[in-house]
């Protein structure tokens, strides 16, 4: 649900785009606010649920940078994404 509420209004102000979407009818990147995104933060959770909070920001990364790594390629390689500066 956060995902999705931050991804609609970074949409509405013209930051991201998304040319090809499922279904045609939404703006927002459906699979990822509503499936990767979620899966991905209850990974997180199991994976830091006894840890401090270093090892927590330490493990952030473990996360974040695969994600970036994987949004890059997607916007370069794919219509999938479109970011706009800003």
């Amino acid at each position: 649900m956060y995902a999705s509420l931050v991804d609609n209004l970074v949409v509405k102000r013209g930051y991201v785009q998304y040319p090809t979407r499922f279904p045609k009818q939404v703006k927002t990147s459906v699979l990822f606010d509503y499936i990767l995104f979620p899966i991905n933060c209850v990974f997180y959770n199991q994976l830091t649920k006894d840890s401090r909070i270093i090892q927590c920001l330490l493990k952030v990364l473990y996360f974040s940078i695969p994600m970036t790594i994987a949004e890059l390629w997607l916007e370069k390689n794919t219509r999938l994404i479109k970011y706009k500066n800003g």
